[in-house]
């Protein structure tokens, strides 16, 4: 029995290590047919992945293959989407001509559960940081909470108003996170009386 996979033509919100990841991009004005390449660049602050697309009649289709995604770490990407013209794609050292950045965001990058050795945490990052800056705020924190790190600069070395400012911006990010995923962030218990 064929699957057939329906292929989004959008960038994903997600996608899972070891899996194949494929989306497709119909770009009008940045054509393959015309020398355009799509390429992306993910980043996190320890890692980089770079995804080139290829010509899928004249749309831009992104394919990454299992054993390939296999090897990435994962975690929150940011990400940046360029379109690259080049005077001979098919030379053996083409000459760039133009470039542009035609889109930036995030990519969360899961686990796959079947390589799970332990636990897993399922935490998104924000609550995740959250987290660790209350386990520091009431000096709980574990030497990984205390790495954690904010804007490059690691919790520890935070000041007590720099935490505190911290953990009401990703209290409100992660209500927010909650409130799209349908959930209450609440914690209050309400009593009616009559």
């Amino acid at each position: 029995m064929t699957v057939s996979i329906e292929i989004p033509e959008i960038e994903p919100l997600q996608v899972i290590v070891g899996n194949t990841w494929t989306w497709k991009k119909s770009l009008s004005d940045y054509l393959p047919s015309n020398e355009w390449q799509l390429t992306y660049a993910l980043v996190t602050s320890d890692a980089l992945i770079e995804i080139t697309a290829t010509d899928d009649d004249d749309d831009h289709l992104v394919e990454v293959a299992a054993a390939t995604t296999a090897a990435y770490d994962a975690g929150v990407y940011d990400y940046q989407a360029t379109v690259s013209k080049y005077d001979d794609l098919d030379a053996a050292e083409p000459s760039l001509l133009e470039r542009y950045t035609i889109k930036t965001g995030k990519i969360e990058v899961l686990p796959a559960f079947s390589a799970q050795s332990t636990g897993y945490d399922n935490r998104s990052h924000v609550k995740a940081t959250l987290d660790a800056l209350e386990a520091v705020i009431l000096g709980k924190a574990s030497k990984d909470q205390l790495s954690y790190s904010i804007a490059g600069r690691s919790l520890s070395r935070m000041s007590p108003q720099e935490l505190l400012d911290w953990r009401k911006a990703y209290r409100a990010e992660y209500a927010s996170e909650e409130r799209k995923a349908g959930r209450k962030s609440s914690n209050l218990i309400r009593v009616r009386f009559e």
